[in-house]
């Protein structure tokens, strides 16, 4: 049985009240001990707090706990203490948005085993692993330790080892706009001022004109964490109300509003008309949008695009908030994709922190983990704000085409800034959890482009590959061609092989393209084309089918089908974050020299496009036209569809698939067969809000007619 460490918790106790204050930067304390100990120091910590959050799969504290799955509803939200349990398995996204839940003079506190276990211990209890997939040590755990360790203001806390940095007291000064706003008192818009920062105050001001001159009706505020955009989103909802004004506010999550309606309520607004609605209750109640003045929306960049269009098309009057550095999910896709396809949007940015004190220590560490070498401000896009490339018109010389050994991202910090630079800034998508598992998974390859600039090279282009497939357990192949299982990653593998029920396809070995980025001013050069003729040859070599899936737009599919990479699927569902669909491509060359069935998933992708046309009109406008244009001749499909449907429909009668996975299927049965009025039964099973009882019936009489013919 093991004991509380009375020595730890009574250094611990003496360093918090040796912090008692409000003048003191965040600090950061790593502690590694017994189970005992954790929990008398997570007792202490709740006693000296105003607010506390422990964020743990494994300790639980009555009405102070939240799952790290569950970090989203806490955005928006601060703390003057945050435990995060990093023990056994953890989501690096969760490390770094807890970080942010964290205000001035408060602690964060980072639960790990012994410092020199926590690598093996994070790679064995590592639940987001690949199937197949174990490695010996967590190797972002030993870049986060790195991280750690460079820090001066990090305090460690462990049987061996009691570091309590002093606290890092913030010497505060009185800025000359601060004294001319304490003099302000007359209008709702001033009172309100008093509690802004600077750049709150500025931009409220700017929105509170614009809402009472009508120039212009849509705004976005943007800033990194920490930075009082939910703050300023309810003085703008308290304004708005005193003016008698109906205001509506949505986010995905209601806590993250819980700072508009902790407003509103001191300020007894807080009643149906200022009331908050879930994002589709906001988009497609038809009554709200059409009585409403004022629609605020937080935390935006976790909203999929596509409602946050609606939402701007139906209100009179929007504010949109949210962060641009991915802790919501999709910030960079907010800054890439949605704000330059909205007409007369203004957007403003917040810099001065508003959670913590400039120059905050726990705010550089994270930047230096998950964002190294990022601009400050968002007009700042520069990839590599240290070279320019301008000069050189052909990016193709001396350009040098390697693999990257992972062990170079931890040796050489550089190169980690570049790359996760690079990753984080040209592609929409990268979160702190791909960070992680680039490095942790072995299946994860890094290709760099690199070149001379004077001595230094530097890298100016990146793909990021998986290996996939080459399983060999034939029983879990058939039930993930059935669509009885799933494993975790193999994604184009296990896609593929559902897709036109194989379980051969899961053997094959695939090299699939994740990412590529290229450095902004030498993008369009022919650096990205350079980078897959490289990996098509490394693939080559293995005996690996190159490919690729993405969000389908004409500039890519362009691209790809220029590197001689052949669609073979589209998938029908819309990407949250890009508002696109996805598509599945294979390199023909590759695809061809090991005996890939090409022509069968041809087959499928034409039978489905058609499918789309008939039942699902709203996908129809989201597939480029170029698609369209290259579908298989009917000749092709007359030569191939006799066998292909015997086997599917053979399988369906046997019991191994189900009327719904065989939908394209029975509709081009119909059409050939001429028997239209089988087609109301796929209308039923593809449409919503239709009785279990209705979509029985018409599976039983898609089935028995299926049974009657020569299939």
């Amino acid at each position: 049985m093991f004991r509380a460490n009375i020595d730890l918790i009574q250094a611990f106790r003496q360093w918090l009240n040796n912090r008692k204050g409000p003048d003191y930067h965040r600090n950061m304390v790593v502690i590694s001990a017994n189970r005992p100990t954790i929990n008398n120091l997570c007792c202490e910590l709740e006693a000296n707090s105003a607010t506390f959050l422990l964020i743990s799969e494994r300790i639980y504290i009555e009405g102070k706990s939240a799952l790290p799955r569950n970090i989203n509803s806490q955005l928006g939200n601060e703390c003057t203490n945050v435990v995060f349990d990093a023990r056994h398995d953890f989501s690096a996204s969760s490390l770094y948005a807890a970080s942010g839940l964290v205000k001035k003079s408060g602690n964060f506190i980072l639960l790990t085993p012994l410092i020199t276990r926590w690598p093996a211990q994070s790679a064995k209890y590592d639940k987001q692993m690949s199937y197949g997939q174990r490695n010996a040590n967590s190797l972002f755990v030993v870049k986060l330790i790195q991280v750690l360790q460079a820090s001066h203001a990090i305090s460690w806390l462990s049987p061996g080892k009691i570091e309590l940095s002093p606290p890092q007291r913030v010497m505060r000064t009185v800025k000359p706009n601060d004294e001319k706003r304490s003099t302000c008192a007359s209008s709702q818009a001033d009172n309100d001022s008093l509690t802004l920062s600077v750049d709150q105050h500025t931009i409220y001001k700017n929105i509170l004109d614009t809402l009472q001159t009508g120039l212009h009706t849509k705004h976005i505020v943007l800033g990194k964490r920490g930075r009082g955009k939910s703050t300023l989103l309810a003085h703008i909802a308290v304004y708005a109300r005193s003016k008698n004004l109906r205001v509506r506010y949505t986010a995905n999550v209601q806590q993250n509003c819980n700072a508009i309606a902790a407003l509103l309520q001191a300020n007894n607004l807080l009643n149906a008309s200022a009331a908050f609605n879930s994002p589709d209750q906001a988009a497609f109640n038809t009554d709200t949008c059409n009585t409403i003045d004022v629609l605020l929306i937080d935390e935006v960049a976790s909203i999929a695009p596509d409602l946050i269009k609606v939402m701007l098309d139906k209100y009179k009057f929007v504010v949109m908030a949210g962060t641009y550095d991915g802790y919501e999910g999709t910030g960079r896709g907010l800054v890439q994709r949605l704000i330059p396809s909205i007409a007369d949007l203004k957007h403003y940015e917040l810099l001065t922190p508003m959670r913590w004190y400039e120059s905050d220590p726990i705010e550089a560490l994270f930047t230096r983990l998950f964002s190294p070498g990022s601009p400050n401000t968002l007009h700042h896009t520069s990839i590599t704000p240290d070279h320019d490339f301008t000069h050189n018109d052909d990016p193709g010389d001396s350009l040098q085409i390697r693999l990257l050994e992972k062990e170079t991202l931890i040796k050489n910090h550089r190169c980690y800034k570049e790359v996760v630079h690079l990753l984080t800034n040209a592609h929409y998508q990268t979160t702190p959890n791909d960070i992680k598992r680039i490095l942790d998974e072995s299946s994860y390859q890094l290709v760099v482009a690199s070149k001379k600039i004077g001595n230094t090279s530097v890298i100016v282009g990146l793909a990021v590959c998986i290996e996939e497939g080459n399983f060999d357990e034939q029983h879990l192949s058939a039930k993930i061609a059935e669509g009885k299982r799933r494993v975790k990653g193999h994604l184009f593998a296990q896609n593929m092989a559902l897709y036109i029920h194989c379980p051969s396809l899961l053997t094959f070995k695939y090299l699939r393209v994740q990412r590529i980025a290229v450095v902004d001013s030498l993008r369009r050069k022919g650096i990205a084309s350079i980078l897959l003729t490289f990996i098509g040859k490394h693939a080559g070599k293995h005996g690996q089918i190159l490919c690729t899936n993405f969000g389908l737009t004409d500039p890519l599919v362009t691209f790809w089908l220029k590197n001689k990479f052949e669609l073979v699927k589209v998938g029908q569902k819309i990407d949250g974050a890009s508002g696109t669909l996805s598509g599945f491509f294979v390199q023909k060359q590759r695809a061809n020299e090991a005996s890939y069935p090409i022509s069968s998933l041809l087959l499928k992708l034409n039978l489905e496009l058609a499918f789309i046309k008939a039942f699902k009109p709203n996908l129809l406008n989201r597939i480029p036209q170029q698609i369209n244009t290259r579908l298989a001749s009917e000749q092709f499909m007359h030569e191939q569809i006799d066998t292909y449907l015997k086997n599917r429909f053979h399988r369906l009668i046997n019991g191994n698939l189900q009327v719904e996975q065989l939908l394209p299927e029975c509709y081009y049965l119909i059409n050939f067969c001429k028997l239209t009025e089988y087609e109301q039964d796929i209308v039923t099973l593809v449409s919503k809000g239709i009785s279990q009882e209705d979509k029985y019936k018409s599976r039983k009489r898609l089935m028995d007619w299926i049974k009657k013919t020569r299939y």
